[in-house]
């Protein structure tokens, strides 16, 4: 996740299930940002989606008011045009691949079901 680095930093984890599930990372300016784990594709690459969000959201979804679905969708909004980042990042290596990815053009199994409150 070498790009991360420089210019992501992790906060804090949101949803934990054999890892992480949703996180909060910031930026260099030190705007929050949620990254959701998607999948595992082919058993070796994990896909993350990466959206902005803000600090009156998080609060929303740490005290279930606020659904995971609404929150990253809040968060596509937030993007100069309506998307998301789609993060592919391999297990076993420290490659990775990320894109830019329009919100109707997101696959649906990318999102959560409708209604899901933060699993913690």
């Amino acid at each position: 996740m070498t790009w991360l680095t420089p210019h992501f930093t992790w906060r804090e984890d949101l949803a934990w299930f054999d890892g992480p599930l949703l996180s909060v990372f910031t930026d260099t300016a030190g705007a929050p940002y949620l990254f959701q784990w998607v999948d595992l594709i082919d058993g070796k690459t994990d896909r993350w989606m990466i959206v902005p969000t803000t600090e009156e959201d998080i609060k929303a979804l740490l005290n279930s008011t606020l659904p995971l679905r609404a929150a990253l969708l809040l968060g596509a909004d937030r993007f100069w045009t309506p998307g998301v980042v789609l993060f592919d990042t391999p297990v076993a290596t420290r490659d990775h691949y990320m894109e830019f990815v329009l919100l109707e053009d997101v696959p649906v199994d990318c999102l959560p079901v409708a209604g899901e409150f933060l699993f913690r």
